[in-house]
C-alpha cells in the first residue's frame, strides 16, 4: 500500500521513479530489508519496484524482502547495472526522484554523471507525508516496541539500585536487547544540573534530585520514545508543584489531539498553559516515530498541515531551569479518533 501510495505522487510530480541508495531509511521503509550502504532501490511511477543488493546480501534479501523483483549487482558497477536494468525495464529516465536529505555531495555528483540530461527531483517531502500515516502492521510494530520500554522501566524501578547515570542508562539498553529488540537510541538520563540539557549523554555523575529518562525500543525495525522523570531523593512542594505543571499541560495536549487539528495548534497551545515559564521550554512539542526515531510530523510553533488519523508521534513537553534542573515527560502516541497512549508507564512523580 505504502508503495502505490508513493507511485500515485510520482505520476501526480511527472517524476518516471524514484530511487533512493545506501542508508536511506525509506530502503528498509518499502522493502522491510536491512539497507546497507550498497543498497538500491527504484520505484517507478507504474511499474514495479525495483530492489538491488550486492552478492552477499541477495540470497537473504531474495527470503526477506518485501519487494521480490531484486537483482544482484557486481562490486564497483552499480550505477552501471541501474542504467543496464532500466533499459531493460523500458524505464524511462527524465526525471528521477531522489532523496537529497539522504544522498551525500558525493554519490550524487556520480548520479549526475551517469544519467547525463536528467532532471532530479526532490522527494523527501512525499516520502515524509507516505511515512507519516502508518499502516496496521506498522502500528503493531510500534505497540510492541512501546510495550518492551513500558516492561524494562518497569524493572528498572523494581531494582532501583543505580548510583550514576551511566549505570541506569547502560541497564535500559541491556535489558531492551534481552528482550530480543534494538534500542531506538542511546538510552538519555540527565540528574539534576544535567537535566536542564534536554540532549544532555549520561556521565558519571551520581542520581539526585529530578532525573530525566528518556529512551525507546526498536522492534522490527520501528521505534517507541518514552521519557519520565524521577526524584532521587526527597523533593520538596514547590518542585512537586512545578513537575504537576508539567503533567497537566502534557495531559492536555494528548486531551485536545484529533484528526484534523492544525499541528502548530498543539505546541502553540503547550506554550500557552505553561504562562510564565513558556521561556523554559526550549524544544518543539514532539515528533513523528517510525522506521526512524524522529519522523514527520514535526510538533512544533510554525508547523504546517494537520494532523491525521494512524499518525504516530510522541507529545513531550518540558521545562528546563539552567544550573538547576529539568523536567520532561513524553509518550508515544496514536492518533485515532482521539489520542491513544501507547507508552503505557504511570506518570505521576515517582520517587526513589
Amino acid at each position: 500500500m505504502s508503495v502505490k501510495r508513493l507511485q500515485g505522487m510520482l505520476k501526480k510530480r511527472k517524476i518516471d521513479f524514484a530511487f533512493f541508495m545506501g542508508k536511506d531509511p525509506n530502503i528498509f521503509y518499502f522493502t522491510e530489508f536491512p539497507n546497507n550502504f550498497f543498497s538500491a532501490l527504484i520505484v517507478p511511477k507504474e511499474k514495479k519496484p525495483i530492489f538491488i543488493l550486492p552478492e552477499m546480501d541477495y540470497a537473504r534479501g531474495r527470503k526477506n524482502s518485501k519487494i521480490k523483483n531484486i537483482f544482484c549487482f557486481k562490486k564497483g558497477r552499480l550505477y552501471d547495472n541501474i542504467l543496464e536494468l532500466l533499459k531493460k525495464e523500458g524505464i524511462k529516465c527524465r526525471h528521477i526522484g531522489v532523496n537529497k536529505e539522504e544522498l551525500n555531495i558525493n554519490r550524487f555528483s556520480e548520479l549526475k554523471k551517469k544519467f547525463k540530461k536528467v532532471k532530479f527531483i526532490d522527494v523527501f517531502e512525499d516520502c515524509c507525508n507516505v511515512r507519516s500515516v502508518k499502516t496496521s502492521k506498522e502500528i503493531e510494530n510500534i505497540k510492541k516496541a512501546c510495550s518492551i520500554a513500558d516492561n524494562v522501566f518497569k524493572k528498572a524501578l523494581s531494582k532501583f539500585r543505580f548510583k550514576t547515570e551511566k549505570e541506569l542508562g547502560l541497564f535500559l539498553e541491556c535489558e531492551i536487547k534481552k528482550q530480543g529488540a534494538d534500542i531506538s537510541f542511546k538510552p538519555l538520563v540527565a540528574s539534576g544540573k544535567n537535566g536542564a540539557y534536554p540532549h544532555h549523554e549520561p556521565g558519571d555523575a551520581k542520581l539526585k534530585g529530578f532525573t530525566i529518562i528518556d529512551f525507546g525500543a526498536k522492534y522490527k525495525g520501528y521505534c517507541s520514545d518514552m521519557t519520565r522523570t524521577i526524584y532521587a531523593g526527597k523533593p520538596g512542594e514547590k518542585e512537586k508543584k512545578i513537575y504537576k505543571k508539567v503533567l497537566y499541560v502534557q495531559k492536555s495536549m494528548i486531551n485536545m489531539l484529533r484528526p484534523k487539528l492544525d499541528i502548530a495548534k498543539v505546541d502553540i497551545s503547550a506554550r500557552r498553559l505553561f504562562g510564565k515559564d513558556r521561556d523554559k521550554f526550549i524544544h518543539a512539542s514532539g515528533h513523528g516515530v517510525g522506521v526512524e526515531i524522529h519522523e514527520s510530523p514535526g510538533l512544533y510553533e510554525t508547523a504546517e498541515g494537520k494532523l491525521k488519523k494512524n499518525m504516530v508521534f510522541t507529545i513531550e513537553p518540558g521545562l528546563y531551569f539552567n544550573n538547576k534542573f529539568g523536567i520532561r515527560i513524553e509518550d508515544t502516541v496514536l492518533l485515532d479518533e482521539k489520542a491513544v497512549i501507547l507508552t503505557k508507564t504511570k506518570k505521576e512523580l515517582i520517587v526513589v
